[in-house]
């Protein structure tokens, strides 16, 4: 404070005088110059030129004169026109760091630097940063005024490179001079490198920017991928905290699973490095495209996969064909058709396809060749391929002139070709019945309208090592796969043409041929000549934005040699086979300390009042001084009179206006309003905004879709909130340490005691990935809950009919749902729980484009519809109950199953 009145200084110090002569002018005309005269006068004279005692002045008012007073102090300062002296230096070099590290910091910097400008207005400034826009030339603003350097500095944005301080030592030397004062934005952390800057500029007029350790960024590299297991390093100042996450997305930002990480199970050495490991589900390991810190602001949190990019090369052996033949007959040519459009298919003989390696080789019923290279094929399979055969009546009409009775000797078969016209049966077709889940075609829907007609035999008694895939209603394998050493063995019984099925003309024969491509080995990238087009750069943010048109294509036998820069910065690059991640972490050092600077050089606080206008001030306490001494006399002379107001009674309506009663009764009316869904708070951002979006979502589609009405969601705190105004609470389930109160697990038994439903939804990106870490989580936190054991949701149950007919219930994934009932004597057969981990308000919740925010585990675009509709049932079945299961609802419901 006494700095602040001490940098003060007056552009017209001589009104100060009127200070002086204020006293002899006051006494002056106080005490008047005329001498009093003696008069005579009548009593009645007096009385009647006696003054009343509301225009009468009280000459003790001291409060009055001392207003007065100050009024006038006020008025000779505001005449003396006060402002901030300019201390010594008249111009400014400010030095930005804008480098990857900076996205932590960079919005407190920007205020404090825009506050330096503000409390400098006459000053002239130099602007620096650390990280040049075009790597030619660092960016610099040269003597510009106030205004100026804050429109140049709202084009200056973290970037995601390394700081340039040995290119910044020799640009600075020609400004750096005695009377320019240096103030240096960046955080304390130091470098070779930048420590060599700050010994350089640290004996000139300096001042640094205040950081804490907590601002320096993780590093986190990926070092090595096999399969689904990833190997990372991290440079981690911060290892007092108890953990952190690892949070894996796709191609399109969009998050798939989160993976929590101790960290005391990290093995840190004394540069504060550390390594560690997560596996990922199979089924999602495809879907990821790079992992990152959860909550980090720079690209060093940032680690695309993998660098070693897989090409799919698909051969499809070339058969002999009459010209004159029906194209359409062939089976190549459906499955050329299914996969062209994503893979590049290379139709060759079968010598040349196993000389050239390919990932996956697929003969047709058409080709014969292969029975001549059954030694060559096994061998070319034991290394690692993947052979695919169709078989038909070209195929059995061979085997049966050779007496075989297995392909390639590996997969038995029967000399029999079962057909559905010879079966004693009304059934002229057959229908897929069973997808196995071990088979890589795990999550497609079994096609309702694929009818098999015909179908090649296979022995019912076989060895362990052989593998049904696809089953018909009578049990038969249409897919058998084989584990041969290395490779894969894959026999369809039937051919890819129309002949004896309608598969090849569905979506669904794409899908299967795509999983088997997918599951196949790929050739090194590292052997062909490859080029790698920017898809996605990262900011210093350590977010994803579209690349520039500087940004250039990356070669595959230069990628060792590249240098992070803004023409080639870090983020996806991608081409037809796969993508490449240029990652910044490789191009960093783990080796950073924090530096304990000099506590005179810390720019520690910046005055914010330094920049305030000392004229506008003195000018509102100046009226604001002027309309209180008027008020006050006013009052004191009786010319304001408060006749009807009363202090008890406006304390009374204060009262009842912000009374805890009417903030509750605001609460319920808001509950009452309209149907409205509850869902539990989690304090966690990511997973309370899902559960709010993806409810608000399916609010309205029931209110599109039904004659109910519902309001928005209202998130639920059990140890404030009732819930007894909630038919349904949504309950998002993860796992945490925290497990609810004995008041909260008290207050949900008696909401489902009184007819209310809860729906846990155990969160897929949250490391319950199967049904059983579910249950197994539920259990660990609401054991205390008096409910049935659970059951497995079936089309029996009236929650399978409330409004929409279903056999299953999605969210992002599509697996079993468990029901539970209350233990109460009356409960009238209505449930009280549902769980699942299907995730379901990740598959309704929206963006503000109207776009799903996360993606399906499965490739099935009908899995959405079905999931609202599933949304749709469990709101309507909370509020009618189980109404649906009266008698006289059946020949409704079982004309409706019939359509």
């Amino acid at each position: 404070m006494i700095e602040f009145f001490y940098n003060i200084s007056f552009a017209n110090p001589e009104f100060f005088i009127l200070l002086v002569l204020f006293p002899i002018i006051w006494v002056l005309f106080k005490d008047g110059l005329d001498n009093p005269n003696l008069k005579k006068f009548p009593a009645i004279v007096l009385i009647a030129k006696k003054k009343s005692s509301d225009i009468s002045p009280n000459k003790s008012n001291y409060f009055s004169i001392f207003l007065k007073l100050l009024l006038f102090f006020l008025l000779v300062i505001l005449l003396a026109n006060p402002k901030q002296k300019d201390n010594e230096f008249n111009e400014s070099i400010i030095i930005l760091d804008n480098s990857w590290y900076s996205g932590t910091t960079w919005k407190s910097m920007i205020e404090t630097v825009n506050l330096l400008i503000d409390s400098k207005k006459e000053n002239e400034f130099t602007v620096f940063t650390t990280v040049s826009k075009d790597n030619n030339k660092l960016n610099y603003l040269y003597k510009k005024k106030g205004f100026e350097t804050k429109e140049f500095l709202k084009d200056i944005k973290p970037q995601a490179f390394k700081p340039e301080y040995r290119s910044l030592s020799k640009e600075i030397l020609n400004f750096v001079q005695d009377d320019k004062m240096i103030f240096w934005f960046t955080n304390h952390y130091m470098d070779d490198e930048k420590s060599e800057f700050y010994n350089l500029i640290k004996k000139k007029n300096i001042k640094v920017f205040n950081s804490k350790k907590y601002d320096f960024p993780q590093i986190l590299t990926l070092l090595k991928q096999i399969d689904n297991n990833y190997r990372f390093s991290i440079f981690n100042p911060l290892k007092n905290e108890t953990r952190f996450y690892i949070d894996c997305y796709d191609e399109r930002q969009r998050l798939i699973i989160r993976k929590e990480i101790i960290n005391k199970e990290i093995d840190y050495n004394n540069d504060n490095l550390g390594n560690f490991s997560i596996e990922l589900p199979k089924e999602i390991n495809n879907l990821i495209s790079y992992f990152k810190i959860n909550n980090t602001m720079s690209a060093s949190g940032v680690a695309i996969k993998s660098n070693n990019v897989k090409k799919k090369d698909v051969g499809l052996i070339q058969t002999n064909y009459q010209k004159n033949e029906n194209e359409y007959y062939r089976a190549n040519f459906f499955i050329r058709k299914a996969i062209e459009s994503k893979y590049k298919v290379n139709s060759l003989p079968i010598e040349q396809l196993l000389l050239e390696n390919k990932s996956l080789i697929i003969s047709d019923d058409f080709d014969t060749t292969f029975f001549s290279s059954q030694e060559k094929i096994l061998q070319w399979v034991a290394e690692g391929g993947t052979f695919l055969k169709f078989a038909g009546n070209k195929f059995m009409k061979h085997a049966s002139d050779k007496n075989l009775d297995s392909f390639l000797g590996i997969i038995p078969i029967t000399k029999e070709v079962i057909s559905m016209d010879g079966e004693l049966s009304f059934e002229k077709n057959l229908s897929i019945n069973q997808i196995y889940h071990e088979s890589p075609f795990k999550g497609l829907k079994i096609p309702e309208k694929v009818k098999i007609r015909k179908y090649i035999g296979i022995p019912k008694l076989l060895e362990n090592d052989i593998n049904f895939w696809i089953t018909l209603e009578n049990g038969a394998s249409i897919v058998t796969h084989n584990a041969y050493k290395k490779g894969n063995i894959i026999f369809v019984h039937l051919p890819a043409n129309n002949e004896w099925s309608n598969i090849s003309l569905s979506i669904f024969f794409s899908d299967l041929l795509y999983k088997i491509i997918e599951m196949s080995r790929g050739t090194d990238t590292k052997r062909v000549d490859q080029v790698f087009k920017p898809f996605k750069i990262l900011d210093g943010y350590g977010k994803f934005i579209e690349a520039n048109i500087d940004t250039l294509n990356l070669e595959q036998n230069s990628l060792q040699k590249i240098q992070l820069n803004y023409k080639t910065p870090a983020g996806i690059y991608k081409n037809d086979f796969g993508y490449h991640g240029l990652n910044i972490s490789n191009f960093l050092k783990t080796q950073y300390e924090y530096s304990k600077l000099p506590k005179e050089i810390i720019l520690n606080n910046f005055d914010k009042s330094a920049g305030l206008n000392l004229l506008k001030i003195i000018i509102i306490l100046c009226i604001v001084t002027f309309i209180f001494e008027t008020l006050y006399n006013f009052i004191k002379r009786s010319f304001l009179k408060f006749r009807f107001l009363n202090i008890n009674i406006v304390l009374i309506l204060i009262f009842f206006i912000y009374s805890p009663y009417s903030v509750f009764s605001d609460e319920k009316i808001n509950y009452v309003e309209k149907t409205k869904i509850g869902y539990l708070e989690t304090k966690i951002k990511e997973v309370d905004k899902i559960s709010y979006n993806g409810l608000t979502q399916i609010s309205k589609y029931i209110s599109s879709k039904t004659s109910a009405v519902l309001g928005n969601p209202i998130k639920i705190d059990l140890e404030l909130n009732e819930v007894d105004y909630f038919p349904l609470i949504y309950v998002p389930l993860i796992k945490t340490d925290r497990s609810p109160s004995f008041k909260a697990i008290k207050k949900l038994q008696n909401f489902i005691n009184s007819g209310g439903i809860l729906f846990f939804d155990c969160k897929a990106t949250y490391g319950s990935l199967f049904v059983e870490d579910c249950l197994i989580n539920f259990n660990q936190k609401f054991k205390e809950l008096d409910i049935s054991t659970f059951r497995k949701l079936t089309l029996e149950n009236t929650l399978s009919k409330s409004f929409y007919l279903l056999d299953n219930y999605p969210g992002r994934k599509n697996e079993m749902v468990y029901i539970a009932f209350n233990n109460q004597i009356n409960n009238d057969k209505v449930l009280s729980v549902i769980i699942g981990n299907n995730d379901w308000t990740g598959a309704w919740a929206k963006d503000k484009k109207n776009e799903y925010s996360l993606p399906l585990f499965s490739n099935d675009k009908e899995q959405r519809i079905l999931s609202k509709r599933f949304g749709t049932n469990i709101v309507l079945y909370s509020l009618t109950g189980s109404y649906k299961s009266d008698q006289v609802h059946i020949p409704e419901i079982l004309k409706r199953m019939k359509n």
